[in-house]
């Protein structure tokens, strides 16, 4: 077990191995000799003990079927498919199609999900959903994986991989795709109920946008004219600001996911102060402080109770009378009260009989 360390004899951490080992102590070796001259091509079955034979039978067969249990889990995809703010897993042969995935996440997510938009997403037709690649960073769908009719092995679809279910309404387009897009969260104002809905996705360019193009998707959404929508981005450190036209979105810190509220104007988002801007100058200044009233006291429970009564007793303090509270610090009780009000501070002592102490 010795062994040389930087050129010299010592001690080896690592311990001996003899060359050609393996860590199996059992080994069977056969050998063939050769009787007759000649090379031998073939061996036949019968020149085989049956013993050996039956052996390697039954080893191949169960490889063969390992080999495609091990080949058909490889042609298995597990995929998990997001829409709506759900997910589910799916699992299917390579050899599906992509409608074959939408059908089996709807169905999944119609027997799982009570609500109303499940029941809305099953009546929706196979042939106005569509699968897409999924960014789990960006949260939203990606580059669209073709024709429903496509199988999952053409599509390029990995063995492990997040999809995204696109749904369309009926005579309307699939969302164009883009590369280098952004999606930022639209916050909806609704000036007469005083109240911010959203989010609602909205794709710009991730280099070079400006607040233009943000205005014009925003109007493409809200099917308005783009000048009666009025953006407001809230920036960390300055506070809100106006979306206008001519700024980039950079200069307002506008980033993947970053929010964005938004107005539908009357006339123009030129004319006057928009009114979201107002809120968010009105609400600013309202704060919510929490504090304990100290009015408020709570009587200690029976368990606390007993406890003190427990340390008290084993300290030697005996327990105050009944109705008679304990001096505060002193484990001394209290005199019972008499109802006489006590003497002045004049220091004139009180009237005898009276039983208050001089």
């Amino acid at each position: 077990v010795g062994g040389k360390k930087n050129g010299k004899k010592g001690d080896s951490k690592r311990p001996y191995k003899r060359p050609f080992s393996h860590p199996s102590a059992n080994a069977y070796m056969i050998m063939y000799r050769l009787k007759t001259p000649g090379n031998i091509n073939k061996v036949s079955e019968g020149d085989i003990e049956d013993k050996l034979r039956e052996a390697i039978s039954k080893e191949n067969e169960e490889y063969a079927k390992k080999k495609a249990e091990w080949k058909k889990s490889q042609e298995m995809i597990e995929a998990n498919v997001f829409f709506a703010g759900d997910f589910v897993k799916v699992c299917l042969h390579n050899s599906k199609s992509l409608g074959d995935v939408i059908t089996a996440a709807v169905k999944d997510h119609v027997e799982h999900n009570k609500s109303e938009s499940a029941k809305g997403l099953g009546a929706v037709k196979v042939e106005n959903m569509r699968i897409r690649e999924y960014d789990g960073f960006k949260k939203r769908g990606m580059r669209p994986l073709g024709a429903n009719s496509i199988s999952l092995k053409d599509a390029g679809v990995k063995k492990h991989q997040a999809l995204y279910l696109e749904v369309k309404a009926d005579g309307e387009d699939f969302e164009e795709f883009i590369p280098d897009q952004m999606s930022l969260a639209l916050m909806t104002y609704d000036s007469k109920l005083d109240k911010i809905i959203g989010p609602t996705p909205v794709l710009v360019d991730e280099k070079g946008a400006r607040g233009s193009q943000l205005r014009a998707a925003v109007a493409k959404l809200w099917k308005v004219d783009p000048e009666k929508v009025a953006l407001i981005a809230q920036d960390p450190i300055t506070g809100p600001k106006i979306v206008e036209d001519s700024v980039g979105l950079d200069y307002l810190r506008l980033q993947e996911g970053s929010q964005v509220f938004g107005e539908m104007c009357e006339k123009s988002h030129m004319e006057g102060k928009p009114a979201i801007l107002e809120k968010f100058e009105r609400d600013k200044f309202i704060l919510v402080i929490a504090f304990n009233d100290p009015r408020e006291t709570k009587k200690p429970s029976k368990a606390t109770e007993a406890a003190i009564q427990a340390a008290n007793t084993s300290s030697g303090i005996p327990p105050p009378p009944v109705g008679v509270p304990a001096a505060p610090g002193s484990g001394v009780p209290l005199p019972p009260a008499s109802g006489v009000p006590p003497p002045p501070a004049s220091g004139v002592p009180p009237p005898p009989g009276t039983g208050i102490p001089a």
